[in-house]
């Protein structure tokens, strides 16, 4: 699949529409999911460029809450376009260097229906199209569908860097290759798990079991789990993945202890517990020291480590232990580092720690997608072939 680069285009004195993922959550704007498309605005505008950034938020709150988040991140002037009429004013007189955002295109008809019609007039605000929206990749959406049939098109930095990471994961180099996964979702994570354990260029060495996956794991081989969430219909399919892993010469790492407590909250009463020893109506809501410095013994050989999903309740303090420190070991390994999953990333940025990854996807769902071997919408749509 040929991808036209934003390297390899001419953008001086045009004006770029830049389609780029946000997500709000009360208002707010995660930065670390601006900072991922800072380098290509500022790509761009070094070119001597204007931006004019395109995005969609789901829960269909306003950007205009958010300009000023833009224009502290980017130590530019944000000017905010609250539908197309006004988008189309501003546009005709936006200047190089300048900075135009757009209405959360989930509020304007046309983007959520996939309408050609609605990518027609987006096009006409601008010159030239660059995605950089990597989890939008996975949507039939009116701009990341139809907009690079009506202009000239290309990948943006933060898009090319997520597609290469996701790709270079069965490098034969990155050998032995540890793979950690958490958070909750157990059969997503076990059809990951085949295509970890079956790849021929770089099969795992290790699978690293916490979160509330563990909890069936257990349940499986008929440990005692408390009053512990798990997946009932999935025990027989996890039972089968310990079986395949040692078939394959995987070592699976479960927890070997656990901080459990009486009751999700943060005044429940908690302790620290080997697993299978736990009291009848408490639950496991996070792993053990013990299993922190099992988990470091297999980061410390690896050479790649995939983490996706984090180790307990993030949302509690006294259930963070466990991805916290986690997140220490692995920002001091020295082995290749990436991330994925909504939660951890949030997390790993919340506590200072993202930057020591290698690469933290935006889009666990697209970066899982491309693992998986299969194709993004927004990909094809911007392929030259």
């Amino acid at each position: 699949m040929s991808l036209l680069r934003i390297e390899n285009i001419q953008p001086s004195q045009k004006k770029v529409l830049l389609r780029c993922d946000f997500s709000a959550e009360n208002g707010r704007l995660q930065r670390f999911q601006l900072k991922s498309f800072i380098p290509t605005i500022e790509f761009l505008l070094q070119k001597n460029s204007s931006v004019i950034i395109l995005s969609h938020c789901n829960d269909k709150q306003s950007y205009s809450s958010l300009v000023s988040v833009f224009a502290d991140e980017l130590k530019k002037t944000v000017e905010f376009a609250s539908d197309l009429s006004i988008a189309r004013e501003k546009a005709l007189s936006l200047q190089s260097g300048q900075i135009l955002l757009i209405e959360n295109l989930s509020l304007l008809s046309g983007e959520l229906q996939n309408d050609p019609a609605f990518a027609s007039e987006i096009a006409k605000l601008g010159d030239l199209f660059i995605n950089d929206a990597f989890d939008a990749c996975c949507e039939e959406m009116a701009t990341i569908m139809h907009l690079p049939s009506k202009m000239e098109s290309a990948i943006g930095l933060h898009l090319y860097q997520e597609i290469t990471a996701a790709n270079s994961v069965f490098s034969p180099e990155n050998k032995p290759f540890t793979v950690i996964l958490g958070g909750t979702g157990l059969g997503p994570k076990l059809k990951l798990m085949q295509k970890f354990l079956t790849n021929r260029t770089n099969r795992v060495a290790n699978i690293l079991i916490g979160g509330a996956l563990t909890y069936t794991f257990l349940k499986s081989r008929a440990l005692p789990i408390g009053n512990s969430i798990y997946e009932g219909n999935l025990e027989v399919d996890a039972f089968q993945t310990v079986e395949k892993c040692e078939l394959m010469e995987t070592e699976l790492i479960l927890p070997l202890d656990h901080i459990a407590a009486d009751q999700i909250s943060r005044t429940a009463k908690t302790k620290s517990v080997k697993t299978g020893d736990i009291p009848a109506q408490w639950r496991y809501l996070d792993i053990g020291s013990k299993t922190i410095s099992q988990f470091e013994k297999a980061i410390k050989n690896s050479s790649l480590v995939f983490w996706y999903g984090p180790m307990g309740v993030t949302e509690i303090d006294q259930f963070q232990s466990g991805t916290k420190n986690l997140g220490k070991i692995l920002s001091k390994a020295k082995a290749r580092k990436i991330l994925a999953g909504t939660e951890t990333t949030r997390f790993m940025a919340e506590n200072g720690m993202i930057s020591s990854m290698d690469h933290a996807s935006s889009s666990s769902r697209a970066f899982l997608s491309i693992i998986m071997g299969n194709d993004l919408l927004g990909i094809k749509a911007l392929s030259q072939e």
